[in-house]
């Protein structure tokens, strides 16, 4: 009885995927370093990064987490709600979303000469896919 459960649950979770799939995410994000210099012995370093919308409809929202962010000294073109634990586009971008093949120009700052470790998703999916942070 025990295993014909689990084989209707493994069977049902198939069906599930095979029909809706897994939601994927379609924004790509990339980061570069653009500058780096001294402030009071600290090296600080100067990223440039674009979200490209890479699916099939507009988006107004995204989900940026900046993991291990210690070091962060400024942002821009994006926003935090929750003091840093995740980030999105700037208010505007709710009136003009970003469309199909766009690009979000954004950028950060940190003293440190390592990136942070960027993730990239629309809001509202799980277990955004992460993006090269460099």
């Amino acid at each position: 009885m025990y295993k014909a459960i689990i084989f209707i649950a493994i069977v049902l979770v198939a069906a599930a995927y095979a029909i809706g799939g897994t939601p994927q995410c379609s924004l790509t994000n990339k980061c570069v370093q653009a500058h780096q210099w001294m402030n009071d012995g600290v090296i600080n370093t100067q990223f440039t990064c674009e979200i490209k919308n890479m699916g099939s409809g507009p988006i107004k929202n995204a989900d940026i987490r900046l993991d291990n962010n210690q070091n962060l000294y400024n942002v821009w073109e994006i926003m935090t709600p929750n003091n840093g634990l995740s980030y999105d586009f700037i208010k505007w971008r709710e009136q003009k979303p970003l469309a199909v093949g766009e690009v979000h120009q954004w950028g950060y700052i940190v003293k440190s000469d390592k990136p942070l470790d960027v993730t990239v998703c629309e809001r509202g999916l799980v277990n955004p896919t992460a993006s090269p942070a460099h």
